[in-house]
């Protein structure tokens, strides 16, 4: 019987298809419990493939998080949703005291529920999704790529709505202190005031 043995090019061609699909493969996937609502309170989740040894997520998100539950981030590094990453929000309230970066590649998706960031910046180089959902940011907010709004709004109390992507969908921006700018394109359908 002939045992199978591979040559060195399969396996160099198996050992690069493992590190890029490394992080993917063990990626830590977070969900809220309810029972805190301190982002770095491990009680308040439950983890899922990876390493789970701080019991919540890392301000670097390369998994899935899922806030089905009122969070508050009092944490000083930003939130950094990385490529492959994803943050949803469904149906509660996050409360960001931090920078929010959705990098390329990356996602962040909110249903039905109220985002506050800041102060500080959120960074759009990836994919921003709210639906019937509130955005009330202190501070610039930078699209470079993709943000969808289907009935929802953003709510700027100071700093600059930077449009250099994408925004599309139906809702509202207001900004009450600061500029709105446009080099992108911006759907007709979204009010700005």
């Amino acid at each position: 019987m002939k045992t199978f043995c591979p040559t060195a090019g399969i396996r160099q061609l198996l050992f690069l298809m493992f590190l890029a699909a490394g992080p993917a493969l063990f990626a830590q996937n977070y969900s809220t419990t309810g029972l805190s609502d301190d982002w770095q309170d491990p009680e308040a989740w439950t983890c899922s493939n990876g390493n789970c040894s701080t019991g919540y997520p890392d301000a670097n998100i390369s998994g899935t998080v899922v806030l089905n539950h009122d969070i508050n981030y009092y944490g000083n590094p930003p939130i950094n949703v990385l490529r492959k990453g994803v943050l949803v929000v469904n149906q509660a309230t996050f409360n960001n005291n931090s920078n929010l970066n959705i990098r390329a590649g990356g996602e962040f998706r909110a249903t039905a529920s109220t985002v506050t960031i800041g102060p500080g910046v959120l960074n759009v180089d990836g994919e921003m999704t709210l639906t019937n959902s509130l955005v009330i940011k202190d501070g610039n907010v930078v699209n470079n790529s993709s943000i969808t709004l289907s009935g929802a709004c953003f709510s700027l109390l100071s700093g600059n709505f930077n449009n250099f992507g994408m925004l599309a969908g139906t809702g509202g921006i207001k900004v009450l202190s600061g500029n709105m700018n446009n080099s992108g394109s911006w759907d007709p359908t979204i009010r700005y005031y």
